[in-house]
């Protein structure tokens, strides 16, 4: 596993338009302890953010962190995706929060995505103009989410 990496204060524009399952920042291949933060990402052909494996190593200790992102245009190639998606993971609380989502492209496209993932703290988010602001599926495997979402 990648650890401990962080993606600061970028500006990522007019990317992924292949539609394939990546975004501006991905994690794929793991990502533990890492945080996500303060960067502006527009013009996507699929996701902002992938948190693909991205998990906290200790769940009592919140290291893990996406926030204070400002995430439009996005999904201008697919659908059933988000700003923030993942897929089938436990995140072991990784805090999602204080980032700004909207105009999303396209239908069934949600601003943060858990997708039949677990384990997630979702807080203090601004979405408008997607078809979910928030889109919890079933945990994949157990079929609990045991997601802490709140403003």
């Amino acid at each position: 596993y990648v650890r401990k990496n962080n993606a600061l204060n970028n500006i990522i524009e007019d990317v992924i338009y292949s539609a394939t399952d990546c975004a501006g920042i991905n994690t794929l291949g793991g990502g533990i302890d890492n945080i996500i933060g303060y960067n502006t990402i527009r013009r996507t052909g699929r996701s902002g953010i992938t948190p693909r494996e991205m998990a906290n190593a200790d769940a009592t200790k919140l290291v893990a962190r996406i926030h204070h992102n400002h995430i439009s245009e996005f999904m201008l190639q697919d659908w059933d995706g988000g700003a923030i998606y993942t897929a089938t993971q436990d995140a072991k609380f990784v805090r999602v929060d204080h980032n700004i989502i909207h105009d999303a492209e396209g239908h069934s496209v949600s601003g943060i995505y858990p997708d039949f993932s677990k384990n997630w703290i979702i807080d203090h988010n601004l979405i408008w103009n997607v078809d979910w602001a928030i889109h919890l599926e079933g945990a994949h495997e157990s079929g609990v989410i045991n997601a802490i979402v709140y403003n």
